[in-house]
């Protein structure tokens, strides 16, 4: 819609946009832990009867249905891992440092990746990295938060990265030690993680 066409629309009177696309979802069925912005390649159908029902409440405007839609809401529901299922045999994806490395990269050594200090290279591989230190508010208040407690996580850690089978695997693994602390979350990623880095 081009700006004179914008502005015709407005001189009609008030103009009412959707609403809730998240609860209007839910209320489908979706289950609330879902990723929402997955559903417009995996179920459009069910993206495109939530705007249908705007449109016959009377919205004029639909937005779309992209609101978690950056690297760090899409990162923990494992995107990375079918990223690369569907780019192809030699790809790398990387959601907000949760990422994976499928085939043997541009040279074939594998893909370069920071890790931790270093740079490593990875083939048919997943890494995350979770951290305290990036998204803060105050002293003791971050993103993390502990689901023991319902709180930000208390740890001696500032930084967990991991190497796992999957992308999400990390994730779960790099949070999980972060979590634990220092001594229990070393000792946790020595029986599971196939490499770690811990500050």
């Amino acid at each position: 819609m081009d700006r004179a066409a914008f502005a015709e629309l407005l001189a009609r009177g008030p103009l009412v946009t959707d609403g809730g696309m998240g609860t209007s979802l839910v209320a489908s069925g979706v289950a609330p832990d879902a990723c929402f912005e997955l559903l417009n390649a995996n179920a459009p159908e069910a993206v495109e009867a939530v705007h249908r029902a705007f449109l016959s409440a009377g919205a004029g405007i639909v937005l779309t249905n992209t609101f978690g839609a950056s690297r760090f809401g899409l990162a923990r529901f494992g995107l990375a891992d079918r990223a690369v299922e569907r780019i192809g045999t030699n790809s790398l994806a990387n959601f907000a440092g949760d990422l994976r490395a499928r085939g043997d990269g541009p040279d074939g050594d594998g893909w370069p990746v920071g890790f931790g200090s270093t740079t490593i290279l990875l083939k048919d591989t997943g890494a995350a990295t979770s951290g305290t230190g990036g998204r803060r508010w105050g002293e003791r208040s971050h993103h993390l938060i502990d689901p023991r407690t319902g709180l930000p996580a208390e740890t001696d850690l500032v930084e967990v990265s991991v190497l796992a089978s999957t992308g999400a695997e990390a994730e779960v693994l790099a949070k999980t030690a972060l979590f634990l602390g220092r001594e229990a979350g070393a000792r946790f990623l020595d029986e599971r993680a196939l490499g770690s880095y811990i500050v």
